[in-house]
Order: C-alpha cells, then sequence, then structure tokens
C-alpha cells in the first residue's frame, strides 16, 4: 500500500505506520478494506440489476411473441397478461431497490473519500516540516504581513493550506475567493495562490 500523506510503499500486513512520515496507517488500511468491500457490493448489485433486466425483456418477449397471437385462448391469456404485469412490476420494484442501494453506496463512498481527504489535510498540515515550510515563504513579520504568496508543492491541497494559514479546513473557500479558483481540487506543483490576511497556525 502507498502512504496516501509521502507516497511512500508500505508493507500493509507488517507496518502500522508509514517510515516516510510516521503517519498511522491502521485508519487508511480500514478506509482501504471498506472502499474494495463496497466496490465488490457495487459489483453484485450491479450484475443482479443486469439479471432482473434481462429477466423483464425475456418476459416480456415471451408476452408479445407467444400470448398475444393466440386469440382462441383471449380469456386465459388475459389472466396470464395480468399476471405478467403483476411480475413486471415487482420486478421493476426490486430493481429500483437496487438502484437505489448503489446510490447509497456511492454517497458512502464519497462521504469516505471526504473524511480520507481531511485526514490526509491533517496529517501533512500537523508535520513540523509542514511548518517549517511556512515559516520559510511567510514575511518574518507574520503578524502584521496582510498577503503572501504561496508555492503549492506536492500533497499540499487546499484543505491544508487552510489549516496552516487559517487554523480551520473551511478556509478554504477563502483561499478560493482570493485566487479565483473554480474547483478546490484543481491546484497544481508550482502553483502561486494568495494568502490573505493570514494568522500562522503555529
Amino acid at each position: 500500500m502507498e502512504c496516501p500523506v509521502c507516497k511512500t510503499t508500505i508493507d500493509s500486513n507488517n507496518q502500522n505506520q508509514c517510515p516516510g512520515c510516521s503517519t498511522d496507517m491502521e485508519i487508511f488500511y480500514a478506509l482501504s478494506r471498506i472502499e474494495r468491500k463496497s466496490l465488490k457490493q457495487k459489483g453484485w448489485i450491479a450484475a443482479l440489476s443486469l439479471l432482473l433486466l434481462l429477466v423483464m425483456v425475456g418476459v416480456i418477449a415471451y408476452y408479445f411473441l407467444t400470448i398475444i397471437p393466440i386469440a382462441e385462448y383471449k380469456s386465459s391469456a388475459d389472466l396470464q397478461a395480468s399476471q405478467l404485469r403483476e411480475t413486471v412490476l415487482k420486478l421493476e420494484s426490486e430493481n429500483q431497490s437496487l438502484v437505489e442501494g448503489m446510490l447509497a453506496l456511492d454517497v458512502q463512498i464519497d462521504s469516505l473519500k471526504s473524511q480520507l481527504n481531511i485526514l490526509q489535510a491533517t496529517s501533512i498540515a500537523a508535520r513540523p516540516e509542514a511548518k517549517a515550510d511556512i515559516a520559510k515563504t511567510a514575511p518574518k513579520d507574520n503578524s502584521n504581513a496582510e498577503e503572501i504568496i504561496h508555492v503549492v508543492k506536492k500533497g499540499e491541497s487546499l484543505l491544508t493550506l487552510a489549516i496552516r494559514y487559517y487554523g480551520r479546513k473551511e478556509e478554504f473557500v477563502r483561499i478560493m475567493k482570493d485566487n479565483n479558483l473554480k474547483n478546490s481540487d484543481h491546484i497544481w506543483i508550482g502553483q502561486r495562490l494568495k494568502i490573505k490576511n493570514h494568522k500562522l497556525n503555529n
């Protein structure tokens, strides 16, 4: 497994801490297992949905190709058609339930990814070398500085910068607004960002 913080390759069977940055890897292992399980469940749900769809197509084809041409058995055909409609409605209801289950799994995965991003941001911001980098890029008199320019480094995100400079991850919105950013995920290494009215998170 690769450490999400410093990208060091780790043997997940033997190491509970990253040798590169000393990050506790237990929660990342747990999240990875949950995500793999969710993907496996989604695969089963998709397969079942496809199977149900094929069953529905087969039932409808049977209805149109076999029952309708037999006019002399109209009463029996009407009864079978009613039963088939009930079956189709039941299958549609089950298929809808499966689709809702897939959507719920997507929401859970997105939530887990958001939690992982926050954990990464917190882990990076808490590293001593990260605070040292801030001290190098900030003016000497930080209490009176209104604006500095931060050059984005590998592994940094708007969440980590918000925690470093403002003490709260929610302040990433301020950085987006000050730099006219449309998407919080679209920043790159070497990009120069304006940090206004900051207070370093020492």
